[in-house]
C-alpha cells in the first residue's frame, strides 16, 4: 500500500513542477504534465511502470475524469462554429492515412 502512495506522490510532484515551468514560459500546463509523464515513465527514466500493482486502475480513472472534464467544458455554440473545419480535418486525417497505406502497400506488392 505504501508503494502506491509513493508512486502517486512522485507523479503528482513531477506533474506539478513541470506544469508550473510551462505556465511560466506561457505554454499550456498540460503539455508540461504530459512531458513529465513521458520522462518519469518507461520511455526515459523508468521510475514508474504501468505494470505496477494498482497503477493501471488509477490510470484508467485518470483518463475517464480527463475526458469527463473536457466534455463538461465544451460549449455547444463553439461546436456549431467549428463543426465544418473540425469534421474536414478529422475526415481527411483518417482517410489520407488509410489511402497512403493502401498506396504504399500496393506498390510494395508489385515489386
Amino acid at each position: 500500500m505504501m508503494d502506491i502512495i509513493i508512486i502517486i506522490l512522485i507523479i503528482l510532484i513531477s506533474a506539478k513542477i513541470s506544469s508550473e515551468i510551462f505556465a511560466r514560459i506561457r505554454q499550456p500546463p498540460i503539455i508540461g504534465e504530459l512531458i513529465a509523464g513521458f520522462i518519469i515513465g518507461p520511455s526515459i527514466l523508468n521510475l514508474i511502470s504501468p505494470d505496477m500493482k494498482g497503477l493501471d486502475v488509477l490510470a484508467e480513472l485518470g483518463v475517464f475524469f480527463l475526458v469527463l472534464f473536457a466534455g463538461m467544458q465544451m460549449h455547444l455554440s463553439s461546436m456549431k462554429e467549428y463543426y465544418r473545419p473540425a469534421f474536414f480535418i478529422a475526415f481527411m486525417g483518417n482517410n489520407v492515412a488509410i489511402f497512403s497505406g493502401m498506396i504504399v502497400g500496393s506498390s510494395t506488392i508489385r515489386t
